[in-house]
């Protein structure tokens, strides 16, 4: 087996491999590595394979933000189709997929509140879009109490093909079901944050690319 040079400006970098009498490349990108396996016995050919195949992680971006956002936007009819113009905008990520045919994972989760116009806490709808494409509804978070100062939480998880390897920006947006009175993230209605002081809780989004 031999392998060429590589520096710290390349993207990636080549592995020769002797296959049945002949020499094969296999370029290995950056973010991954390789796997040598000895099963041929003595004297016989390794199997050489990119590191991460077969569901194993690519690569993982993620944004973990303390800062509380309010939004204002309403959706009253679950038939709706979301846009940028009926949601607001809540968190972005973007990522560089290594492989269009690789699958990205979309995990997030959020603190929030919302206080309806009776002035009980109401649910709330989240959104998964690329760019300003809406992609998924990511589900409807629901008060844990029926208190002004209930903390209620909402994870969402969804995966799709990557489908390209140019740099790609998606976003979380979410909408009221009622009348726009302000959503919250990290605080109650009065602005108090949770958990004591803000810093204390965040909301996160993580995208993680996984060979199929």
């Amino acid at each position: 087996m031999t392998q060429n040079s590589h520096n710290a400006s390349q993207t990636g970098f080549q592995v020769l491999d002797a296959t049945a009498g002949t020499y094969a490349g296999r370029t290995l990108v950056a973010g991954t590595g390789i796997s040598i396996t000895n099963t041929t016995g003595t004297g016989g050919n390794p199997t050489i394979s990119a590191t991460g195949s077969s569901g194993g992680i690519i690569q993982q971006v993620r944004i973990s933000d303390t800062s509380s956002v309010t939004g204002n936007s309403q959706i009253t009819n679950s038939t709706t189709l979301p846009t940028t113009s009926n949601t607001s905008l809540l968190i972005s990520l973007a990522i560089t997929p290594v492989s269009a045919s690789n699958i990205l994972y979309f995990d997030f989760n959020t603190f929030w509140n919302y206080t309806s116009p009776s002035g009980t806490p109401s649910n709330i709808y989240f959104y998964l879009f690329n760019g300003s494409t809406f992609i998924q509804g990511l589900g409807e978070g629901v008060p844990s109490a029926l208190s002004f100062d209930s903390l209620p939480t909402f994870y969402g998880r969804y995966f799709l093909a990557a489908g390209t390897t140019s740099s790609t920006t998606f976003n979380i947006r979410w909408s009221t079901p009622g009348s726009p009175n302000p959503v919250q993230t990290l605080q109650n209605p009065a602005g108090t944050p949770f958990c004591g002081a803000a810093g204390n809780t965040s909301t996160q989004f993580t995208i993680t690319e996984v060979a199929p």
